[in-house]
């Protein structure tokens, strides 16, 4: 079974933050942060 991934954005004060969301929906969440923005999403 292929799993959907799906891009987002969400406004937070001045900020808008891209992030992508996976996986079943009544697992556990984890949030991952690093790495420069342009190797994710250009």
């Amino acid at each position: 079974m292929a799993m959907t991934v799906s891009f987002r954005t969400i406004d937070v004060g001045v900020y808008r933050v891209f992030y992508r969301e996976a996986g079943e929906p009544g697992a556990p969440k984890l949030v991952l942060l690093g790495g420069f923005p342009s190797s994710s999403h250009q």
